[in-house]
């Protein structure tokens, strides 16, 4: 029977339906009748169920399934305003999400920070390697006539120097101080082995040869700043990636939560890339999408959904259980009232807490899937309008810039339009 059942919501339905709404009320509310029996008493309860005709069971039981339907199928229909919700498009209590905003905005702005840091370093370290350059391939000038060369002295300055800079953090390299330092002794190790003769660098290959600390501090200081730039580059792309999928490009734009920044950023993209308005493109766009792509699609939006119903049931079962532990005396469960209370409520908020961090993971990765429906088959609305692609960039832009102003404010389409026929 529970197969046919099933079989019959699927087909009405769909797939979406079943995984993200219908199985977990059924699990929800099955959870709850469980509790309600033992709260009751399972003897006390099993005589009850006894006591019926079978009539009367059966009706319960159909009733149970078309109550479980029913309670999906309202989920279903305010699915779009719980993702509102879990946004933070609260009408009540507006002091909430203000306050989560805030706290979102100094995140926004922290990352803005370090980003702008990052690149500012990476930008001297570079003007630095630059100067270093200039430095050693210079024209060294001679030293004064029978001024003698300490080659142990020499090599000893090389190799402390050497020493010295292998340790130096990128700070170290962009403090004036220490940078004047460094050069200097540079150009005077470079004067100075430069006036050495053939005989006293064969006399001295090991201190001054090839790969010794003397040869290597020449090249030392320019690799070591490569590793360095290297290493701030991939920390700002660390950075970025971080702030451009996790929140939106500009401040104005940053929501109360998590799901609603991830959501917000992938909404913005389009605009931000081609001057196109998400909100009035999309329902367009998404007829127009190949099959293959949009069950991707709608197996990531699938998967939001369930979590953030999974967050709503636990968030429900948690503050509803709670309150009915500590409100019914007689229950048999009563004794261990101020045990059970809490640890329903704790788990529940911890399942819900779980829930509610898949839901923002999974909306990025449905984020991603919406950027790349866009950057793929946006074409595809264009055709679907009867409009040419226009050639370059900043055609396209202007085209989807008149295409918002038609479709949203009724604003004349300047771009000539070609009837199917």
């Amino acid at each position: 029977m529970f197969s046919t059942v099933l079989k019959e919501i699927t087909g009405y339905f769909g797939k979406s339906f079943l995984v993200s709404v219908f199985f977990p009320s059924l699990f929800f509310w099955m959870l709850n009748l469980a509790l309600g029996v033992l709260s009751v008493g399972l003897k006390k309860s099993l005589g009850w169920w006894d006591g019926l005709n079978g009539q009367v069971q059966g009706f319960l039981i159909v009733a149970f399934f078309v109550w479980v339907l029913f309670t999906a199928y309202v989920l279903h229909i305010f699915m779009d305003g719980l993702i509102k919700f879990y946004e933070g498009r609260w009408g009540f209590f507006k002091f909430i999400p203000a306050a989560m905003k805030k706290r979102n905005e100094r995140k926004w702005k922290a990352l803005r920070t370090h980003d702008e840091a990052l690149s500012e370093q990476i930008r001297a370290l570079k003007a630095r390697q630059e100067a270093l350059e200039q430095l050693l391939d210079r024209d060294v000038p001679p030293l004064p006539d029978r001024t003698r060369v300490d080659v142990s002295a020499t090599a000893q300055e090389a190799a402390a120097l050497y020493d010295q800079v292998r340790d130096w953090t990128a700070e170290d390299y962009l403090d004036d101080t220490k940078w004047k330092e460094m050069e200097d002794q540079l150009s005077s190790l470079q004067t100075h082995i430069l006036a050495l003769s053939e005989d006293d660098l064969e006399q001295h290959r090991v201190a001054l040869g090839p790969g010794s600390k003397a040869d290597l501090i020449f090249r030392a200081p320019y690799d070591f700043l490569t590793n360095l730039i290297d290493q701030l580059e991939q920390d700002r792309l660390a950075i970025y990636q971080e702030w451009s999928v996790a929140f939106p490009a500009r401040l104005s734009w940053v929501k109360p939560t998590r799901l609603g920044n991830h959501l917000r950023a992938a909404e913005t993209y389009p605009f931000l890339r081609y001057n196109l308005d998400a909100a009035v493109i999309w329902p367009r766009l998404r007829e127009a999408l190949p099959d293959k792509f949009a069950g991707r699609l709608g197996e990531a939006k699938m998967n939001m959904d369930l979590m953030l119903v999974l967050t709503t049931l636990a968030l429900v079962f948690g503050i509803v259980w709670g309150g009915v532990f500590l409100a019914v005396p007689d229950a048999s469960l009563a004794l261990y009232k101020w045990v059970a209370a809490p640890i329903s409520f704790l788990v529940s908020m911890g399942i819900a807490r779980v829930a509610y961090l898949n839901a923002a993971e999974s909306a990025l990765s449905y984020g991603e899937l919406l950027k790349t429906a866009f950057d793929l088959y946006r074409w595809e609305a264009l055709k679907a309008l009867h409009l040419d692609p226009p050639p370059d960039l900043e055609g396209e832009k202007e085209l989807w810039g008149e295409i918002g102003g038609l479709l949203y404010r009724n604003y004349p389409l300047k771009t000539p339009w070609k009837h199917p026929s």
